[in-house]
């Protein structure tokens, strides 16, 4: 779903309107009401204007995801993070990655957040700070240290971009040929007696 300031501002609007001015949880029937305002004032994604019935109740989660989301933001926020990470232990993250960018659907959304300026503004000032900075650092490092397919993209790009230099202008899957799954498994029959992943770049 496209969170972007512009559209969290929305949502604030729509349920004030609706519950005189209170920021609160909205019934079935006023979760319609607001959905029909939004679609109205082209004030949301373009996934919830579609008005094929079998789709609406799907929509209407998504409204009430992002009410939650508008009154307990903590608590959304780290039932995220719970979320994301059963995601990519089990590979659900990583296949859907894969899905959204082969049809485009990543591409869209990233056009349209960064032309929303107040995203533009709100990235400036959130990489400015150093908190954030370190934050995004320690995520990478556990990333890193527990995602195998993650690491191996990554120690891919470092070696192609060291390679290249400046002259890397595709992509590092598009230059490998292969999926990361085909390059881990080529790797693993490349292994000797007592090499693991766990020793990955540990001599004897």
């Amino acid at each position: 779903m496209l969170w972007s300031e512009t559209f969290r501002a929305a949502i604030e609007k729509g349920v004030c309107d609706i519950a005189d001015g209170e920021l609160r949880k909205l019934n079935a029937g006023e979760k319609r009401q607001l959905l029909a305002d939004l679609r109205e004032r082209d004030d949301c994604p373009d996934g919830w204007k579609n008005k094929t019935p079998k789709k609406q109740q799907s929509i209407i989660n998504g409204l009430h995801n992002a009410i939650a989301r508008l009154l307990n933001p903590d608590k959304v926020t780290e039932y995220y993070a719970r979320n994301y990470k059963r995601r990519i232990e089990s590979g659900e993250a990583q296949e859907y990655a894969k899905k959204i960018k082969e049809n485009g659907q990543q591409k869209a959304y990233n056009a349209r957040y960064n032309a929303d300026p107040i995203n533009k503004e709100k990235k400036a000032k959130y990489k400015a700070d150093p908190i954030n900075k370190d934050k995004a650092n320690a995520r990478f490092r556990e990333r890193y240290a527990t995602d195998l397919k993650f690491r191996t993209m990554c120690i891919l790009r470092a070696r192609l971009r060291h390679a290249l230099g400046n002259n890397k202008k595709d992509h590092t899957i598009d230059l490998l040929g292969c999926t990361v799954e085909q390059m881990v498994q080529h790797l693993e029959k490349q292994f000797t007696p007592g090499m693991t992943w766990n020793n990955q770049g540990k001599a004897d």
